[in-house]
């Protein structure tokens, strides 16, 4: 049989990665996430979004964690996708009036079209409810700045 014990759900796919590569606080970024030469508890992850795991996140975690660097084994069959939604009235109002398909992403080129006229203005938005990107346990500057740019 196996025994297996089931640690704290990570808040994010880059929490739950650096729990599995021995981090023994990978939500406290302030002293550097607990990384370094420990020994894992976390020997699974499920469900990991690599978005969040690619370029300079990715490559820190490979020079702490040195052979110990957890290996990818595969897939236990449930693929998920990562996708922009865009509601219907104003999908199918850019597609009639102007053959704009905005669940396409080249359609948000803002060099080749207006697609900003078919929603809402950010000043119609209460926003008093939200907190900046850097405040959330997800952000990644790197991949926060690519996204951007």
């Amino acid at each position: 049989g196996v025994n297996a014990i089931l640690a704290p759900e990570q808040p994010s796919s880059m929490t739950g990665f650096r729990a599995i590569c021995g981090c023994t606080e990978p939500e406290n970024a302030k002293i550097g996430f607990g990384c370094g030469p420990s020994i894992s508890t976390a020997h699974v992850l499920l469900e990991g979004w690599d978005t969040n795991i690619i370029g300079a996140p990715l490559e820190d975690m490979v020079r702490i964690m040195g052979p110990k660097f957890p290996v990818e084994v595969g897939s236990v069959g449930y693929d998920g996708y990562e996708a922009l939604f865009v509601p219907v009235a104003p999908k199918v109002q850019a597609l009639n009036v102007e053959g704009l398909a905005l669940d396409f992403y080249r359609s948000f080129n803002k060099s080749w079209h207006q697609p900003w006229q078919y929603f809402d203005k950010v000043s119609d938005i209460n926003t008093s409810g939200l907190i900046p990107c850097s405040a959330t346990l997800g952000y990644v500057e790197t991949t926060a700045s690519s996204y951007l740019n």
